[in-house]
């Protein structure tokens, strides 16, 4: 397994998840 991939999935996974949660809450996009 390539490490650089899962971290590429996980940053692209929690980016999702902030951008959701901020979105949500503030109607702001900061990525």
């Amino acid at each position: 397994m390539n490490i650089r991939l899962i971290l590429n999935a996980w940053l692209h996974f929690l980016r999702l998840i902030v951008k959701n949660q901020l979105f949500s809450s503030h109607k702001i996009f900061f990525f």
